[in-house]
């Protein structure tokens, strides 16, 4: 008995010192930790360390000097944007550089890039949005790193950069963030590739130069006539050309035929256009319908002091194209005035509907000469009446007159003493003598002869060069080839 006592105290004896130490290992706290002694500072805690893992390979982290893949040949992490509120010469940009892909990557670069706009109802219009995403940005967008960017550009000056995951194609307006694309477009796709990858560190830079022709040394202005087809043969995708012949020739005064009332909202008062240009005449008497042979003039070189618009005496009347119109401009710089007429030469087409009593054939023979030789004449006709009352200032005429220079009309021009630009001057700067290709895209025909002229009163002026456009722009833009002559004043 007394064994039994005595091994029981020692028991018990030995339960309380577990319990004074705290070794019940039933209170550990749920969280892993031990409370520090209480000779320690109270409030440090240490955690146990975590049980090591089976090691595995470190994760890869993009090298930001390499290289970025755009395209590889069947997919494509980026995505094109262009601001929701872009006119159309930034929208056309946009698609170029997709139909670029398309002609020197495949088919499947444009299935894989997608081109979007930034629109974002929370932004709005004025709204800054950022972002991680791959994307690359066609001019003034709603992405920060756009506008960071844009606030760095002077006049005319264009950028290609990275930031960030973002490849920017920037100017400093719309005809700069064009000309930005454009050059993007022949340094990355100028010829047939599988993909398309850009440096990280790329950092090109110009200034989009409007006039791409400068003027013939001594010359005063650059007269242009051009005849853009209205909204006819794939309009839609010869806006843009249409746009950057003018600018790129930047003449002083240009006569334009076929210009419905389409073309004078899309083209001659383009935003870019209108910063440069005023027009003579948009619409006939009465407001309506639109000048089909408006001219248009440099509004920072010249004023308008008389213009107008009359039909062709001698037409089909069925439609609104044949027409002819004038301006006296007065040179702001010191006065000089001139006269500048446009027109558009009548012709028969089988199109037509056939007035009474008349016939296909009979038609045509009135218009083959006799309508060429009286708008010949009606034109010489306005040209003694300005000069009754403007007196004898320099007279230049353009035109897609319809007629080449073994017509008779031709010679009607010649023999009222005025000279054939083409035919008199100094320098030529073409490689054809025709101005009309027929097909959009196409050259001239080699043995063809120009029904797009350029006159001029000899007296008061001296053509020094005559060009005809020939580029794949000129070629793209119309059906017509654009013509133009440096005048010298005399």
């Amino acid at each position: 008995m007394k064994k039994f006592i005595l091994l029981t105290a020692m028991l018990l004896l030995s339960v309380l010192l577990l319990a004074a130490c705290g070794g019940d290992p039933g209170n550990t706290p749920a969280d892993g930790t031990t409370t520090a002694d209480n000779d320690s500072d109270a409030n440090v805690t240490t955690t146990e360390p975590p049980v090591a893992e089976d090691s595995t390979e470190p994760p890869v982290t993009e090298d930001p000097t390499a290289p970025r893949v755009i395209f590889d040949g069947t997919t494509c992490e980026y995505t094109i944007i262009r601001s929701e509120y872009c006119n159309d010469m930034v929208k056309e940009a946009s698609i170029d550089l997709r139909n670029a892909m398309k002609e020197y990557i495949s088919e499947e670069a444009t299935k894989a890039v997608s081109l979007k706009t930034d629109f974002d109802k929370n932004a709005g219009r004025d709204g800054t949005i950022e972002n991680d995403n791959k994307e690359i940005l066609i001019g003034s967008t709603n992405r920060k790193e756009s506008k960071d960017v844009l606030a760095t550009l002077g006049d005319k000056e264009y950028v290609i950069k990275w930031v960030g995951n973002k490849l920017l194609i920037l100017g400093a307006d719309d005809y700069a963030t064009a000309q930005a694309v454009a050059e993007f477009i022949k340094q990355y796709l100028g010829s047939a590739q599988e993909s398309l990858t850009v440096a990280a560190d790329v950092n090109i830079t110009g200034t989009a130069s409007i006039q791409k022709f400068m003027l013939e040394d001594g010359a005063d202005l650059r007269i242009m006539s051009f005849n853009i087809a209205g909204t006819s043969k794939e309009y839609d995708d010869r806006k843009s050309n249409m746009i950057q012949v003018i600018l790129d020739y930047l003449p002083d005064v240009a006569g334009f035929q076929e210009a419905n009332a389409t073309t004078h909202s899309d083209i001659l008062k383009n935003d870019i256009i209108a910063e440069y240009y005023s027009i003579n005449k948009a619409y006939h008497t009465g407001g309506s319908p639109a000048n089909y042979t408006p001219i248009l003039y440099l509004k920072s070189k010249y004023k308008q002091i008389e213009s107008g618009v009359e039909w062709n005496n001698s037409r089909y009347t069925g439609t609104n194209t044949k027409s002819n119109s004038w301006t006296v401009l007065e040179r702001i710089s010191d006065g000089k005035r001139f006269i500048v007429l446009n027109i558009h030469g009548s012709l028969w087409s089988e199109d037509y509907k056939l007035p009474a009593g008349e016939t296909h054939a009979s038609m045509k023979e009135k218009a083959a000469v006799q309508w060429k030789v009286d708008n010949v004449k009606q034109l010489l006709a306005k040209i003694d009446e300005l000069r009754a009352k403007y007196g004898d200032i320099a007279v230049f005429t353009t035109g897609d007159y319809n007629f080449n220079n073994t017509h008779s009309a031709h010679q009607v021009m010649l023999g009222a003493g005025m000279s054939s630009a083409q035919q008199t001057a100094t320098v030529s700067a073409t490689t054809s003598n025709a101005s009309y290709h027929g097909t959009v895209g196409s050259m001239p025909a080699a043995n063809g002869l120009a029904i797009d002229h350029i006159f001029y009163d000899p007296d008061n002026a001296t053509a020094l060069t005559y060009g005809i456009g020939l580029r794949k722009v000129d070629l793209d833009a119309s059906d017509h080839c654009p013509v133009y002559a440096d005048i010298k004043l005399k």
